[in-house]
């Protein structure tokens, strides 16, 4: 069994896949992720196949290009794999529940991260999935815009979210990453 920082660490799920909205599904990327880090690799998806549990009528906003947290939240509704939405709720709960061993999908603005990374790519809204794992200050993430997971320092993904909103758009699931 693959792990990090003492939890099961998933297979990374890159929102490139070759589905129609690739460029796009950076929050349905980061729900695939999460689907398999808290099934212990039991469950996957492409990020393309999350997608298509929700018609795009159907999305929160399907003007935009990209999905909001209630969608991921929606489309886990229908794999019946328990997620909450906790958006508005701050850092301090996606402290807790990071430091609670669970998986997250945390919503922000990409420009935070630095050029000397892959997540560096792009500027803009952006949706990552945070794994349970840490190693000091760092916490280990799945940036779907990425081919593989990596670390990032905990104040940038502070700052990452708040940039996007103060109150903080994120969602966790309700199943904790197994330990390895």
């Amino acid at each position: 069994m693959a792990s990090v920082g003492g939890y099961y660490r998933n297979t990374h799920v890159s929102q490139y896949d070759g589905s129609k909205y690739e460029h796009q599904n950076c929050a349905p990327a980061s729900a695939a992720n999460g689907l398999a880090a808290v099934s212990g690799g039991h469950t996957t998806r492409t990020g393309g196949q999350v997608r298509a549990l929700l018609p795009r009528g159907q999305e929160t906003n399907p003007n935009t290009p990209g999905w909001s947290i209630p969608d991921v939240d929606h489309a886990m509704a229908k794999l019946n794999v328990g997620f909450l939405n906790r958006s508005g709720q701050g850092w301090g709960a996606v402290r807790l529940a990071h430091s609670q061993g669970y998986y997250i999908v945390l919503s922000g603005d990409s420009d935070r991260f630095s050029n000397r990374t892959c997540s560096g790519k792009f500027e803009g809204a952006h949706t990552i999935g945070v794994h349970p794992a840490t190693a000091g200050t760092k916490w280990w993430i799945d940036d779907p815009i990425c081919g593989l997971g990596r670390w990032e320092e905990e104040a940038v993904l502070k700052a990452y979210a708040r940039k996007l909103a103060g109150s903080v758009w994120f969602g966790v699931f309700t199943r904790k990453v197994p330990k390895a």
